[in-house]
């Protein structure tokens, strides 16, 4: 609880003029996804949907996104 309290309190900031770089699935990725749909996985089909948003947010954040 201390451990939380104290990191909570921290003055830490992030610096977003060094922003992640998205990991990209690739062809194999790509080619287990086909074989799945979203009625069967409706909630990793969601989560997927988040993770496109995060890698336009992250290719914003990087000077990299659409204006």
């Amino acid at each position: 609880m201390l451990l939380v309290m104290s990191l909570s309190a921290c003055s830490c900031k992030i610096n977003y003029d060094n922003c992640p770089t998205y990991p990209v699935g690739g062809k194999k990725v790509g080619l287990e996804l086909e074989k799945l749909d979203a009625v069967q996985f409706p909630a990793l089909f969601e989560w997927i949907g988040r993770i496109g948003k995060l890698k336009e947010e992250l290719d914003l954040c990087a000077g990299r996104g659409r204006v």
